[in-house]
């Protein structure tokens, strides 16, 4: 199945420290037909969604980073822009994060390590509101 028609007018934004996973996820998902917003940290991707002039429809983001948490991230995005979905991805799984207590046990979550499938299928389902 193709992307879908209205794919390019949403920006995705891709927050993880790891340069490697930065990559691949956003050759990934460019892949599926979106556009793409990549940062390394929190404040670089506020920046990054200031200086974008459209919309960001879905953030994927990465749980635990230096200097701002994937949660804050989110919390800040949130209140930024009306709408925007957030995905968090993790190298720990879902249990151990919900352990310790660190992440909305209702938030949307990937697990590392993922195929690109899996974040495509993701990305989709988000979107389309089936979670």
């Amino acid at each position: 199945m193709g992307p879908q028609t209205d794919a390019t007018s949403k920006a995705i934004l891709i927050v993880d420290d790891e340069p490697g996973v930065l990559r691949a996820c956003a050759r990934m998902v460019q892949a599926a037909g979106y556009e793409v917003l990549t940062a390394g940290t929190g404040r670089e991707a506020l920046a990054v969604c200031d200086d974008h002039p459209g919309s960001v429809s879905l953030a994927l983001i990465d749980l635990v980073m230096p200097e701002m948490t994937g949660p804050e991230l989110a919390e800040r995005l949130r209140a930024a822009y009306r709408g925007v979905k957030i995905v968090f991805m993790s190298g720990y799984s879902a249990d151990e994060i919900g352990e310790l207590g660190v992440m909305d046990p209702a938030a949307h979550f990937l697990g590392k390590p993922f195929s690109a499938e899996m974040l495509r299928q993701k990305v989709r389902d988000v979107l389309e509101g089936r979670g």
